[in-house]
């Protein structure tokens, strides 16, 4: 168990250093590494691919993008984070059309910026 209360009227107190929570603190499994591995991330790729599970149309299309999303999140230890910015809402704060995510990645790749598409939303990237 991560919390600990000595009493039902005592706040829960982390066991690792003894610090309250507080009465209404809420705690649960926390994630600190890295979010991906490009090794798994390519192996999951090329396994699909052999298996003859990607393509243009339909699942495999959407396997596709997914696989080639996380392939693309992984190649870059900056972009390891929960953060990502939803290209509809960036493009209607500006009121232009809403770029495609792979187009956008790669124009902020060539000015300097990590970027990629990410695999959490559909017309999204991660940025670092």
């Amino acid at each position: 168990r991560l919390l600990r209360r000595r009493r039902s009227n005592e706040s829960a107190r982390c066991r690792a250093c003894g610090e309250p929570f507080g009465a209404d603190a809420v705690a649960g499994p926390l994630w600190a590494g890295p979010l991906h591995s490009a090794a798994t991330a390519a192996a999951m790729r090329a396994d699909a691919e052999s298996r003859g599970w990607l393509g243009d149309r339909g699942h495999a299309r959407r396997l596709t993008r997914l696989l080639d999303a996380l392939v693309a999140e992984s190649e870059d230890a900056a972009l390891d984070a929960t953060l990502f910015k939803s290209l509809d809402d960036v493009a209607r704060r500006a009121g232009v059309r809403t770029p495609g995510r792979g187009e956008l990645a790669a124009e902020l790749k060539k000015r300097g910026w990590s970027a990629a598409p990410t695999h959490v939303e559909g017309k999204a990237v991660k940025t670092g």
